[in-house]
């Protein structure tokens, strides 16, 4: 950062760790083996005008806290008032006020804890729903970089895309009910799609995680990298990671539904005016007595 004076935030990667419950150590597996390829990725396209997280960064704090002031929408939440996913939008005031958000895919050292169970997962999830539903009002603010759009737009749809895929399941299961149950009002030119073949979309669908942002390939692609590279062994040898890769994806092929459905009811509330009313934490820290 002090060789590149337009630097204004320098985002780590960090890697998923020490919580214990089956279903946090399987997003800790993908951490470590998927991570380091999909954060190479990220920075071969973004680039100067990356992403920050919220939190794992170095901040060039002058000029952090000189133009990242977070305006309040208009209106009522949920769409309105305070902005609660933050960081997207400070990257975007960053970069037109002319500084840069590299990512540091290849910085070692920097770590944090994913919830330990789905309930969890989903309950912070509600409160991004909202805030990346926000971002779409920010969409064509003057000044902003194509890149920072474009974040604004994909943050959005990975919870829209959920509410769309569960109202694509609701009218094919339709459509299959009424070809049996009800005659044709015209006469149709195309056969409807077969069984096998609809099973078939939906099987593709899961096994690359419904909503996860890596398709299929990045696990495929993740362990010829680690193979290539001589790290089979920190994952128990070549046989045990193959395993892991396959109880991973068919773990997250059964969780894809759940979190469809947590994520269309998220978006589905927003819509209707429902609004994040803030999470519950458990303290580590006990009360000092007295």
């Amino acid at each position: 950062m002090q060789q590149h004076p337009q630097v204004g935030v320098i985002q780590t990667v960090p890697i998923a760790w020490q919580r214990r419950s089956l279903f946090a150590r399987v997003q800790q597996f993908a951490s470590r083996a998927y991570g380091p390829m999909f954060s190479a990725g990220l920075h071969f396209w973004q680039l100067g005008d990356g992403q920050y997280w919220g939190h794992n960064a170095i901040i060039r704090t002058a000029a952090f806290m000189r133009h990242c002031a977070l305006p309040r929408l208009p209106g009522k939440p949920p769409l309105g008032g305070e902005i609660l996913s933050h960081d997207f939008v400070e990257a975007a005031l960053m970069g037109r006020a002319g500084w840069t958000t590299w990512l540091a895919y290849d910085l070692d050292g920097s770590y944090e804890e994913v919830p330990s169970t789905l309930l969890e997962e989903m309950s912070r999830d509600r409160r991004w729903c909202q805030g990346n539903l926000q971002h779409m009002r920010l969409l064509f603010t003057e000044g902003l970089f194509g890149a920072h759009r474009m974040l604004f737009l994909n943050g959005a749809l990975s919870y829209v895309s959920a509410f769309l895929w569960a109202t694509f399941l609701v009218l094919s299961t339709w459509e299959a009910v009424a070809n049996v149950f009800f005659e044709p009002t015209i006469s149709r030119r195309a056969e409807p799609v077969p069984g096998v073949a609809g099973l078939a979309a939906e099987l593709g669908a899961l096994a690359t995680g419904g909503d996860r942002h890596d398709p299929l390939r990045a696990e495929v692609l993740s362990i010829l990298l680690i193979t290539v590279h001589g790290q089979a062994k920190a994952y128990g040898g070549f046989l045990r990671l193959v395993v892991s890769v396959i109880l991973d994806v068919l773990l997250s092929s059964l969780l894809a539904p759940i979190r469809m459905a947590f994520h269309s009811r998220f978006v589905f509330t927003n819509l209707i005016g429902e609004r994040w009313c803030g999470a519950r934490r458990r303290g580590r820290m006990r009360r000092p007595p007295g």
